[in-house]
């Protein structure tokens, strides 16, 4: 998420860019019939604890955004959430810098964490791709960290 400006002065992010496939797109322009987009929408509001509903928005102002980016793709957080139920949750501290939660769907157990950009890429070891799960590269974290150098 960025919009930093907006956070200071309204307390409000919006996401602008989202980071799929290799490449930055606007994240209005995300495609749900891409399952790896889809898959990044739906753990975004998965891996989150705020809610957005009729212009009330609770929590913190980095998961509202991701919610409202859910919104604005025509997603309810809390259809979603329903049909992964969750299990458990590691809540962010400042230690772990990281954020999970374990979820149940179609007899499967996925786990999403969310947190530091730094410790989430060093912990990283498989990367979903429209080619499928793979390990991830070199080549991929450095592409990674480029795109994230220009959100900055």
């Amino acid at each position: 998420c960025s919009d930093k400006t907006g956070t200071l002065t309204q307390n409000k992010m919006t996401v602008k860019k989202v980071y799929i496939d290799n490449k930055l797109i606007d994240g209005e322009e995300i495609d749900l019939n891409d399952e790896v987009s889809n898959y990044l929408i739906n753990s975004s509001i998965l891996c989150n604890d705020s809610t957005s509903k009729e212009g009330v928005e609770i929590g913190d102002p980095t998961e509202v955004a991701l919610v409202n980016l859910g919104h604005k793709l025509s997603l309810d957080e809390l259809s979603i959430r329903k049909s992964y139920a969750r299990l458990s949750e590691l809540p962010f501290d400042s230690d772990r810098k990281l954020m999970s939660t374990l979820h149940h769907f179609n007899d499967k157990y996925l786990m999403f964490t969310k947190g530091a950009f730094d410790v989430l890429l060093d912990r990283v070891k498989t990367i979903k791709t429209s080619e499928g799960v793979r390990e991830i590269t070199y080549e991929d974290k450095q592409n990674i960290i480029n795109s994230n150098k220009q959100l900055s």
